[in-house]
């Protein structure tokens, strides 16, 4: 598709850089970046959460946290980690823990 409702044609490096794949991909929370080759989260939201260092299923984390548009801070009230195949997050509320990523993010954007 070329975002026009027509189909787009040629070789990937071709669509890159007459930009055709970046307009048929955009759209609201994700870009393509044209420099690296990648699609990208788009800039954060207004809210934050904190996400424990060292966390090993700290970059899965970050990107929900990112898609579902929250910035990652230090000091951010909502703090998410990961206990083994569990997530806790914890707010002015409590801590909750969660048997899902899905689960999390939907907690997060409820909190």
């Amino acid at each position: 598709m070329d975002g026009k409702g027509g189909l787009a044609a040629g070789a990937p490096e071709d669509l890159v850089l007459d930009g055709t794949l970046e307009r048929v991909f955009a759209a609201d929370g994700l870009r393509f970046d044209a420099a690296h080759g990648h699609f990208v989260i788009a800039p954060m939201g207004e809210r934050a959460v904190c996400l424990r260092d060292g966390d090993p299923q700290a970059p899965w984390l970050r990107r929900a946290a990112e898609r579902a548009g929250f910035r990652i801070e230090a000091d951010a009230p909502l703090r998410i980690e990961s206990l083994g195949d569990l997530y806790v997050l914890t707010g002015p509320d409590g801590a909750h823990r969660h048997a899902s990523v899905e689960s999390l993010v939907a907690a997060m954007r409820r909190a």
